[in-house]
């Protein structure tokens, strides 16, 4: 099994392998131990990585230095495993396992050449070739302004928003986004000078375009891709939620479901939902989606059920209902500064309920 964890926390594990090692961390027992070897290898890492001026290990009459600079690849990915696990963080392994493998409280940057950037402020990240392609600055990662890309191929970077904390980027045509908590965004670190400026979204964030009318921007997601010139809109496409929205702020959006070639253009207000492959438009009032961005949750009429994966995201717990009951009501209601304690204590008032917390998990139950 070690060498399907090695393979795995290095991206080259085969589907029947990570099959093999979901089924092996479903007991309790298996988790602590790959735990363990994580923490390990991390300090592995820590003591024998590669450094200038220090002299090669020498077994035997054997210079190491190259086998650990093979090894140095696994070692990189084990301490960021291991950093979760020995700063504390909450690490959700359900019934799935590997595959629900909840996010740190980190936020990450994964450069194309799989190198993880921890984004921790006031950082300059490099490529591989040492040319500068971002400044971390405080809650935002801006890239060189009008890049463009000289290679036949894009080459992306993948930005990760854990639960709890939301974040901003600005991409070299200066458009910037908004990602909103359990998100993840991939994009090209330059575009082409001509084609399409395509981004992948994986839960929320807010787009403010650039006006480039040779070059459509596109927002691609699991059930719907929206594409514009240049304007301001809001995509929600988290997995867990088994639908898609796309909310038009200004200008003008068509979007497009997955599953059907049919286009529908939004007027700002307007918002777009697909749900089991099927698309309506109406209009809203557009506080309630977007509310998200200066920090606060509006709810209107909205069953607890939707509530639930909201205050996940939002206050970074997981919410264990037992009280099936609870998910018929429709609540409403605006929170900004307020505790996940008040939000609950609130909802008490609409229909009666316990809860208690253990750690960052909340269960619910009967009265």
């Amino acid at each position: 099994m070690e060498k399907i964890i090695i393979k795995y926390l290095n991206n080259e594990a085969s589907s029947m392998e990570i099959e093999k090692l979901n089924k092996w961390l479903e007991d309790e027992k298996n988790r602590n131990t790959y735990k363990s070897f994580v923490k390990t290898q991390y300090l592995i890492d820590r003591n024998f990585a590669p450094q200038q001026n220090k002299a090669p290990q020498v077994i035997g009459g054997i210079k190491k230095q190259k086998s650990v600079k093979r090894n140095f690849s696994f070692l990189k990915y084990a301490a960021v495993f291991a950093a979760i696990i020995l700063g504390g963080l909450f690490i959700y392994y359900s019934t799935n396992g590997v595959n629900n493998v909840r996010q740190s409280n980190q936020i990450t940057l994964e450069l194309e050449d799989g190198t993880l950037e921890v984004i921790d402020g006031d950082k300059e990240i490099f490529s591989s070739g040492k040319s500068r392609i971002v400044k971390d600055e405080k809650h935002k990662l801006v890239y060189k302004d009008n890049t463009i890309s000289t290679a036949n191929e894009l080459q992306y970077n993948t930005l990760r928003v854990p639960f709890g904390k939301t974040f901003e980027l600005r991409l070299t045509d200066g458009s910037e986004i908004i990602l909103n908590a359990g998100t993840e965004l991939k994009y090209p670190v330059a575009f082409l000078d001509e084609g399409n400026r395509e981004v992948f979204l994986k839960g929320e964030a807010y787009f403010k375009v650039a006006h480039d009318s040779l070059r459509p921007f596109l927002v691609s997601t699991s059930q719907m891709e929206i594409e514009v010139l240049g304007t301001q809109f809001n995509v929600t496409a988290y997995e867990n939620d088994q639908k898609t929205k796309a909310l038009l702020v200004s200008g003008k959006v068509s979007a497009v479901p997955t599953l059907s070639e049919e286009s529908v253009i939004l007027r700002p207000n307007q918002l777009a939902e697909i749900t089991g492959g099927k698309m309506k438009v109406s209009n809203v009032n557009p506080d309630k989606y977007l509310a998200w961005i200066d920090g606060n949750i509006i709810f209107i009429n909205d069953s607890f059920e939707v509530i639930k994966n909201k205050l996940e995201r939002k206050f970074n717990v997981v919410i264990d209902n037992r009280y099936v009951a609870l998910n018929d009501i429709k609540i409403s209601g605006s929170f900004e500064t307020e505790s996940i304690d008040q939000v609950l204590q609130t909802f008490q008032k609409y229909k009666a309920f316990n809860y208690k917390k253990i750690e960052n998990k909340i269960i619910i139950t009967k009265p």
